[in-house]
């Protein structure tokens, strides 16, 4: 496996793994800034229907109308048209705008979730006490419902996912991509030394050196290169030496060879006088 692949392979698996601890934060977050906006507009709604301006004047034409209509009002007495919402009196149904789920009345306050055929809803409800000068011994207190439907959260939530798998996927091939470039790029100086030192290799020529100033200016790969040429320097060297230790030794070899061959001769001569 070279070191340009096992690189890419590196940035790929460390990019996908980074785009999917992203994706799941962020997709954490959206959810939950989504659900607190939806939670924003049920307490504005409750609030604004339950403010004691506009409770009195919807109770008092049993319909609900804007506070704005009757009299002047701040922003933050009008409540949005748009949230289904519904008013009990002593857990009995009083008023209800269309579209609001059918689902059972619930005592408990707070926000809560409720499915009804398939469908998500978001709930708040408050109870308060009903104003003294509407107050009759039958009804006491009073309760107020608001309600958003969770399928846009969902639809939102998907078309994000979607979107982020999409821009995810492009997002590693990129960086994998771009990762085999630069890697190409960043390695041709070791091309060059390598093809530096096979050609070195091929010549048996240790007194040539691998030009450092072509390398570029990566300082490792002039360190390297450095480090190659001192240890052909030595090796060099260390030839040089055996060489001539070699021509001593045959110098050497050469001398004995010629002293003993005179005796010999000699000797030889001897013998064969002796001999005849």
């Amino acid at each position: 496996m070279s070191f340009r692949f096992l690189i890419t392979l590196l940035v790929f698996f460390v990019t996908t793994l980074i785009v999917i601890l992203s994706g799941a934060v962020i997709n954490q977050l959206t959810e939950e800034d989504l659900r607190k906006q939806i939670d924003a507009r049920l307490n504005w709604q409750v609030q604004a229907v339950s403010s004691e301006g506009s409770l009195a004047t919807i109770l008092k034409l049993r319909r609900f109308v804007q506070r704005s209509e009757v009299s002047n009002a701040s922003l933050e007495n009008l409540f949005d048209v748009q949230i289904p919402t519904r008013i009990f009196l002593n857990n009995d149904l009083f008023l209800y705008t269309d579209g609001f789920p059918q689902i059972l009345t619930t005592s408990n306050n707070g926000y809560s979730n409720v499915s009804v055929d398939g469908q998500e809803w978001r709930v708040l409800t408050k109870t308060i006490q009903i104003p003294v000068i509407l107050r009759t011994p039958t009804f006491g207190k009073i309760g107020i419902q608001a309600a958003v439907s969770r399928d846009f959260v969902n639809t939102t939530m998907q078309d994000f996912r979607r979107t982020f798998i999409s821009v995810g996927i492009i997002a590693i091939l990129l960086s994998a991509l771009v990762t085999w470039i630069l890697c190409g790029v960043l390695l041709k100086p070791l091309k060059r030394l390598q093809n530096y030192a096979e050609n070195i290799n091929d010549s048996s020529d240790l007194s040539i050196r691998i030009p450092v100033e072509h390398l570029y200016s990566l300082s490792e790969v002039k360190v390297l290169s450095r480090s190659l040429n001192s240890m052909i320097s030595r090796l060099d060297s260390s030839s040089t030496r055996t060489e001539k230790a070699l021509e001593t030794s045959r110098g050497f070899a050469s001398n004995l060879a010629h002293e003993l061959r005179t005796p010999l001769t000699s000797m030889k001569m001897n013998l064969e006088l002796l001999e005849k």
